[in-house]
C-alpha cells in the first residue's frame, strides 16, 4: 500500500512540475509575440470593455 502511495505522489509532482515549465514557456513566447501579457495602467483605469472592444459592458 504505501509503495502505491509513493508512485502516486511522484506521479502528482512530475505532473506538477511538467504543467509549470510548459506554462511558463507559453507565458514567455505569447509576451514576445505580442506586446506583453498586462494592459497599460491608463488602459486599465479607463476599462478593458472600452479599450478591447469600444464598447461600455456597464452603464454606471
Amino acid at each position: 500500500m504505501g509503495s502505491q502511495v509513493m508512485v502516486q505522489i511522484i506521479g502528482i509532482l512530475s505532473v506538477a512540475a511538467y504543467t509549470g515549465v510548459l506554462t511558463f514557456i507559453i507565458l514567455k513566447v505569447v509576451a514576445a509575440v505580442t506586446s506583453g501579457i498586462r494592459v497599460t495602467q491608463e488602459e486599465e483605469q479607463m476599462g478593458l470593455d472600452i479599450t478591447d472592444h469600444d464598447e461600455r459592458g456597464y452603464s454606471l
